[in-house]
Order: C-alpha cells, then sequence, then structure tokens
C-alpha cells in the first residue's frame, strides 16, 4: 500500500485534533463546578479576635452569608501552611439546597446524613462525593477565599 505524503498529512492532522478534543473535554470536566457558579469573595485578617482559631491547623471557622444559596463558607486551617475553603451546602442533593452543620472539623447534612471532613478535602467519610472547593491565597495576615480571578 502506497500513501501520498498528503494524505499521512492529513490522516496526522486528525489524529492531533482528535486528541485535542478529547484532552480539552477532560480539563473542562475536572474544572466542572459541583453547585451552580456563584460570585464569592472573602478577606479576613487573622489578626481579628474572631478569626483566632484559624491561627492553628485543625480549626474551622464558618463564614455566613456567603456561597450558594448565601449558605455559608467553611475556612478550615489544614496546617500551619495550608487553608482550605468549602462551600456549606450539601453536593449531594442539589434539588435540595441544605446546608450542612458544623461539628468540630466535620461537616453533616441534615437532610441525607452524608458527613464531609474538612481535613480531608471536603471529601465524605466514603469518598464517594465532597463539598465545593474555593480557591484560597494567604497573603501577608490575610486568608483570602474566592472562586473568580
Amino acid at each position: 500500500m502506497i500513501f501520498s505524503k498528503r494524505s499521512v498529512s492529513m490522516r496526522w492532522s486528525g489524529i492531533v485534533i482528535v486528541a485535542v478534543l478529547v484532552a480539552l473535554a477532560g480539563c473542562k470536566k475536572q474544572q466542572e463546578s459541583l453547585l451552580p457558579d456563584v460570585n464569592v469573595y472573602i478577606d479576613i485578617s487573622l489578626t481579628l479576635p474572631e478569626y483566632e482559631k484559624l491561627n492553628y491547623p485543625g480549626n474551622v471557622f464558618q463564614y455566613r452569608n456567603e456561597g450558594y444559596q448565601n449558605n455559608g463558607v467553611y475556612i478550615v486551617r489544614i496546617s500551619q501552611e495550608d487553608f482550605a475553603a468549602y462551600d456549606v451546602t450539601c453536593t449531594d442533593h442539589l434539588d435540595k439546597p441544605t446546608a450542612t452543620l458544623l461539628e468540630g472539623a466535620v461537616a453533616k447534612c441534615p437532610e441525607c446524613k452524608t458527613e464531609y471532613q474538612l481535613l480531608n478535602y471536603g471529601y465524605s467519610v466514603d469518598e464517594s462525593r465532597h463539598l465545593q472547593a474555593y480557591r484560597v491565597e494567604v497573603i501577608g495576615g490575610h486568608v483570602i477565599v474566592r472562586n473568580k480571578h
């Protein structure tokens, strides 16, 4: 079988296009939000007394009136260097947006009884689902939580 340079070139072009489309689809899936998109921007100073417990690893603060349905956002001090932030809304049943309840470093849904481990990236105990995570930056003595650039 003889192939012309043009047919080989077109075949490679087709393979490259398919590979790029598959890669883009995979990236989009990883970035999908579990909850409908809402604007979240929180800037807290760790020097203020109400946020003092966030100076110590293993502690969680619930910031109210932000996030999906204004249910709130959990801000978590995971380690001396790392923070995380999660929407308070349970992601297991979006037909009925329910705020989880904070018990130590565990968020419990009163509807479906799912328990989310806030020190384990917001995953449920069986790791089958997780809370919606938000971006966290630490600049100076401020913790900034947001979901947009």
